[in-house]
């Protein structure tokens, strides 16, 4: 089967999306597959096969449709599978075999939503949790939506020794990797820091984004220059997760979200928001869900899960080998072969 994956930002951006397209490529192509990824040119190096879009100041959305067309003619691909539906996209012929990955909640752009019934009127959609569905259902009643939850790669993200995964003593090493933007509550768990003043908690924030300012100012004005650090994206995030004890997860606005997933399959306990899509995903046997609006109940959530440290973390290692890149792949393409 031929399989072309659109995906523009691909060689711009490295995020959610992107890792999820760059793991269907490669799987897809384990499973005796063709795929190839249309894109738009980038500085982020790429293994995988592309066609790229050139940069373009002006219509670079319009002028991708025309790319993209003239291909799909030379490609004739048996699916197209989509990330977006307004990059571009929704200029494409609507005879082919379209398959659209719903990465984000209704709830974070309803004025996108209101036109995917009419771009796309045969499509075949894939939400990657009940949440994204049930937000997706007023704007898709022509559609069939499919769920299939996110993968992980437990090659890379792994325990390098379970020993090391033992109660924290002394000093607790919190993670979050995120954009940094109002949504994602990182400000939150600061504020939380500055408010039990431990001077054996530290909290680890990697990723970029139009709030990094505001953070810094914060952990300025609270004087947590010495425990809280706001670190840029790193490829290899899996080394800070090997020396880290808790994942910090109280990003609002969520479809799924593949870093917690991550620093489970590391061996990481998670400390979520009581909020959709987790506690729909996630179980209280490796996360501890808490109202991060109250101190308390963050506080006694970092408690438990130190307490019964050891065993939170193995049940997060067994749920992460639950949900493979592999199984997503085939998920997909038992999708695409459906009349």
């Amino acid at each position: 089967m031929k399989i072309i994956l659109i995906s523009p930002f691909q060689n711009r951006l490295y995020r959610g999306v992107e890792t999820v397209v760059d793991q269907l490529a490669a799987n897809l192509e384990r499973l005796n597959h063709t795929v190839v990824i249309y894109a738009w040119v980038g500085n982020i190096k790429s293994e995988s096969r592309q066609r790229l879009v050139p940069f373009y100041r002006y219509f670079q959305r319009f002028i991708s449709a025309l790319y993209y067309r003239f291909w799909l003619k030379i490609d004739k691909p048996d699916a197209v599978v989509l990330n977006f539906w307004y990059h571009g996209e929704q200029w494409l012929p609507k005879h082919l075999n379209f398959v659209t990955f719903l990465h984000f909640p209704a709830s974070i752009n309803y004025a996108r939503y209101k036109n995917l019934n009419a771009i796309f009127p045969k499509n075949k959609l894939v939400a990657v949790s009940d949440y994204v569905k049930e937000e997706a259902l007023p704007f898709i009643s022509n559609h069939n939506c499919n769920i299939i939850q996110l993968g992980v790669d437990n090659t890379k993200f792994n325990p390098q020794n379970i020993d090391f995964k033992i109660q924290p003593k002394n000093q607790v090493h919190f993670i979050s990797a995120s954009a940094l933007e109002p949504r994602k509550n990182i400000d939150i768990f600061i504020n939380f820091l500055f408010h039990v003043n431990q001077p054996f908690f530290f909290y680890h924030v990697f990723g970029d984004g139009a709030q990094r300012l505001e953070l810094n100012t914060l952990i300025n004005n609270k004087k947590l220059g010495s425990c809280v650090f706001i670190n840029t994206p790193i490829k290899h995030i899996e080394l800070e997760y090997s020396k880290s004890h808790i994942y910090v997860c109280f990003a609002e606005g969520e479809a799924f979200g593949l870093a917690w997933l991550e620093a489970a399959a590391s061996g990481l306990p998670i400390l979520a928001a009581k909020i959709e899509p987790y506690i729909s995903i996630m179980n209280e046997s490796f996360c501890c869900f808490v109202d991060i609006n109250d101190n308390s109940s963050i506080a006694n959530g970092i408690d438990k899960i130190c307490a019964n440290y050891e065993q939170y973390s193995r049940n997060s290692i067994a749920f992460a080998k639950q949900h493979s890149w592999e199984k997503v792949a085939i998920d997909l393409v038992n999708l695409i072969s459906k009349n």
